[in-house]
C-alpha cells in the first residue's frame, strides 16, 4: 500500500519533495520488493529530474511523465520491509545522482498450448507482434500478441491471446501476465 502523506509543493522557484509512506499491510516481510505507482504533480510542475530518498540516502528510481493535461509521473522502485512495517520517503525536485542497475531483458521462449474441454483437441499459440511497452533501468514490460492454430496450422478465428513479460532489477524472476481473448462463439469453454 502506498500513500502520499501530507503533500507540501513549493514554489517551484526553489524546488519541491513529496513525502511518500510505504506501509505492508498483510504481514508478509518484503524483500527487494518492487513497488509502482503514480504520482500527480500541480500543474505547473515539470516531470522530469526526480530523485528518490530513504533518509538521507538517495536510492534508484525509474520516473515516466504519463501522458495527460494534468502532470503525472510513474514510479517504479524497489525495497524492503518487515511484515506489517512502515517506510517513509521523500521525492524530491532534483536531478539524481545515483542509476539503477541495467535489466536483463531477455524473453523466455514458449509454447502457449490450449487443449479443448469437449474435443480433447490441441490448438498452439503463434506469435503475431510484440513490443515493448513499457522499458526503463528498474521495470520493463514486454507485449506478445498472437492467435491458435489447430495442429494443421490453420487459425482459429476469434481466438487471440495477449501475454505480457515484467521484467524487474536485480530479480531472477519474470512476472507474467497471460490473456486469453475468445470470440469463437460456437466454443467458449476453456
Amino acid at each position: 500500500m502506498i500513500s502520499l502523506a501530507s503533500v507540501v509543493f513549493l514554489p517551484l522557484s526553489s524546488g519541491f519533495s513529496l513525502p511518500i509512506t510505504i506501509t505492508e499491510p498483510i504481514g508478509v516481510a518484503r524483500t527487494n520488493e518492487p513497488i509502482t505507482s503514480g504520482i500527480p504533480l500541480p500543474g505547473e510542475a515539470q516531470t522530469s529530474n526526480w530523485a528518490l530518498f530513504e533518509g538521507n540516502t538517495e536510492i534508484p528510481v525509474q520516473v515516466t511523465k504519463l501522458q495527460g493535461i494534468t502532470p503525472w509521473i510513474l514510479l517504479d522502485f524497489q525495497t524492503s520491509i518487515p511484515a506489517h512495517g512502515t517506510k517513509a520517503f521523500t521525492l524530491k525536485h532534483q536531478a539524481p545522482s545515483v542509476t539503477a542497475p541495467a535489466i536483463n531483458t531477455t524473453a523466455p521462449a514458449t509454447e502457449l498450448k490450449v487443449v479443448d474441454a469437449t474435443t480433447g483437441q490441441t490448438w498452439t499459440g503463434i506469435k503475431d507482434a510484440e513490443s515493448w511497452e513499457y522499458q526503463g533501468p528498474m521495470r520493463s514490460v514486454l507485449k506478445v500478441t498472437g492467435h491458435y492454430a489447430n495442429q494443421g496450422g490453420t487459425p482459429i478465428p476469434g481466438f487471440n491471446y495477449t501475454t505480457r513479460y515484467t521484467f524487474y532489477a536485480g530479480e531472477r524472476f519474470v512476472k507474467i501476465e497471460h490473456w486469453l481473448q475468445n470470440s469463437l462463439q460456437a466454443n467458449q469453454r476453456y
